[in-house]
Order: C-alpha cells, then structure tokens, then sequence
C-alpha cells in the first residue's frame, strides 16, 4: 500500500529516516518484498502478478497489481525500508507498520488512492 502510494505521488513524497528520532523504540526496516497469499481452494502463493492465473477470473477480479512488490530496484528508490514494523514483543505493545511521510511538493493531479477490500 505504502509503495502504490509513493508510486502513485510521483516524486511528491517519501518516507522520512526515524531511527534518529525515536533510537529507543526497537522495530523491523520495512520489506522490499513480499508474497501474496490466497486461500482459494488450498493455499496459493504469488510472488508477483504474473503468477496470477490469465485464465481465473476470480483471481484477476479480486487481486491487484499494486498488492504485489515492487521490483528491488524500485523498491530501493521508494525507500521502502525506512518503513518501520513495530512487533508486539519488541516493546511491549500491538504490532503496528508506520511510517513518516514528509510532502516535497504538490502531489500531482493524477495522483490517487484506492482502498479495495479483497475477499476471495
């Protein structure tokens, strides 16, 4: 999600280094890559969209592109690791994904973000 954003603003923003800011909280850089997993009909894991069956409708409808990660180059540029995962027992409390992001400029006017609720 944090990625499309940044995809999708273009420049516009990135994600702000914290570690200085806040050096006693213990966390986890954010991932430059993940898998996506479906329970349809067994478990099926996809490592990016094309993996994700042409001929299966259901599939094509209900995932996205932007769900997927971004290549490593990518995700390099998007800064994505300066996300941070903060995990119930490193500090004692929920586990929460943040990040700061700082605007650089007006985002563009093509600029969006859609949340869909993906049930398969």
């Amino acid at each position: 999600m944090v990625a499309e954003l940044i995809r999708n603003a273009k420049g516009s923003v990135e994600i702000l280094d914290v570690s200085t800011i806040l050096p006693k909280m213990k966390y986890a850089p954010g991932h430059q890559t993940w898998k996506v997993m479906v329970e349809q009909d067994g478990n099926k894991i996809f490592e990016n969209w094309n993996q994700v069956p042409k001929d299966n409708e259901k599939l094509q409808k209900g995932l996205a592109k932007s769900m997927f990660p971004p290549s490593p180059e990518e995700a390099k540029k998007l800064g994505l690791e300066r996300s941070m995962r903060l995990l119930s027992h490193h500090n004692n409390t929920g586990s929460f994904y943040c990040c700061l992001l700082r605007k650089k400029r007006a985002l563009p006017k093509s600029f969006h973000l859609s949340v869909r609720l993906y049930l398969l």
